[in-house]
């Protein structure tokens, strides 16, 4: 009984970090993007 799971969890994890570096990608983008206009903006001023 504990095998399956000790899996199910092993495999919860798994996706629960693979959405999480997905979602960390996408919030870097966006401060980089955030920054990059920032950066701009300044440079003409």
């Amino acid at each position: 009984m504990l095998k399956p799971i000790k899996r199910i969890i092993i495999v919860d994890t798994i996706v629960t970090l693979t959405l999480l570096m997905k979602e960390l990608k996408n919030v870097t983008k966006l401060l980089i993007a955030i920054i990059y206009k920032k950066a701009n903006t300044n440079d003409i001023k």
